[in-house]
């Protein structure tokens, strides 16, 4: 069965805490002013990033760009 996650967004919309059914925090991230991800963590989730940032956008890790 798979699992669900829950997003916490800032008023930007961007994604500040990912919570597990239990409302264990699982990801965290720390943004500047502009949406710029200043740092992560991934406490007690699935090994897989989060990539979604500002509403309509998801990092390519691999290119370092934002996709719309």
């Amino acid at each position: 069965e798979p699992e669900i996650y829950w997003y916490h967004c800032q008023p930007n919309g961007t994604p500040e805490r990912l919570t597990d059914k239990a409302g264990r925090v699982c990801w965290q991230g720390h943004n500047g002013a502009w949406g710029k991800l200043l740092r992560e963590e991934r406490l007690n989730g699935p090994d897989d990033a989060q990539n979604l940032r500002m509403q309509g956008q998801y990092l390519d890790r691999k290119s370092y760009y934002f996709r719309k």
